[in-house]
């Protein structure tokens, strides 16, 4: 058996690193951003470690936390240089976080391309991005015309219509959760242009998912379900949006009120349809008291 330690506390404050016995391993987590950082980032944020020859291993995450999906371009550009440099170092393992702070809403079908694409990243010299996008798809559910890839992309989108400032990443679950006429969170451009395009992103791949689920030759099509739930936000999204830019002139017209009202009352529609698609994904692979505190948030 070996300690394993987390570095953060550690690269903060380099002199702790000598006080360590030689055999504890460091968990060196570094996740990046949304800046798709390059190898070179990672080995100035390990430099400490370096300078003493420090065993640890990379820690990189999924990119879910804090996401009504995961952002997997982020994702795979932290796991694809974290890793190169790792190797170059000599590095004997490594970690894949998938953390769940903030309510862990994440799905396992949320998070299988992170995954799949870690444990290749993990044991070979380099992973062809452009070969992985395109046998994903028949990799793991067995569909050979990379459909169910395209779809993935397709929600990955939201994190970039509902982004404040870049760097931040995608912040679509801070949206779905905060209160409906808070202007916290908003995303950059206007909000009808970002409502426009989120639903256009939700009926693109709405489409795509029911042609998919009828394809009876696929496999692990429970993936598949489980991103039911992240259709029915992104209309949740869009129709947040679109409320919390007119419902200041709807208040001020009286004519206008009961359109205010009926946009309310699909939207508490909308909420119910996630939750009891949401709950049904959850029972099948965690446990109830997880999802009754997503449900008290």
């Amino acid at each position: 058996r070996k300690m394993m330690v987390w570095g953060d506390v550690l690269l903060s404050h380099p002199h702790l690193i000598d006080q360590l016995p030689d055999d504890v391993i460091i968990l060196n987590w570094q996740y990046g951003t949304d800046l798709l950082e390059d190898e070179e980032y990672y080995r100035q944020r390990s430099q400490p470690l370096i300078e003493r020859k420090r065993d640890f291993y990379p820690a990189v995450c999924t990119w879910s936390l804090g996401r009504i999906f995961p952002e997997i371009k982020t994702a795979r550009a932290n796991i694809k240089n974290f890793l190169s440099l790792a190797k170059k170092l000599g590095c004997q393992g490594t970690l894949l976080t998938n953390w769940g702070d903030l309510g862990h809403l994440q799905l396992l079908g949320w998070v299988v391309v992170p995954i799949v694409y870690f444990g290749l990243a993990s044991w070979k010299e380099e992973v062809d991005d452009k070969r992985f996008d395109q046998e994903f798809s028949g990799f793991v559910f067995g569909d050979s015309s990379g459909k169910i890839f395209e779809l993935y992309m397709l929600l990955d989108q939201v994190n970039d219509l509902i982004k404040v400032s870049p760097g931040l990443g995608g912040m679509g679950l801070s949206v779905f959760f905060d209160e409906l006429l808070s202007k916290n969170y908003l995303p950059l451009g206007t909000l009808r242009d970002r409502a426009e395009e989120l639903l256009r992103v939700a009926n693109s791949a709405g489409e795509l998912f029911y042609r998919l689920l009828s394809n009876r030759a696929l496999r692990a099509k429970e993936f598949l379900f489980d991103l039911e739930p992240v259709l029915i936000a992104l209309r949740i999204l869009a129709r947040k949006l679109l409320i919390k830019e007119s419902a200041p002139f709807l208040f001020k017209s009286p004519s206008k009120k009961e359109e205010l009202i009926k946009e309310i009352e699909m939207l508490i529609f909308q909420n119910e349809e996630f939750e009891a698609s949401f709950a049904e994904r959850w029972r099948t692979q965690a446990k109830p008291k997880g999802l009754k505190k997503i449900r008290d948030r």
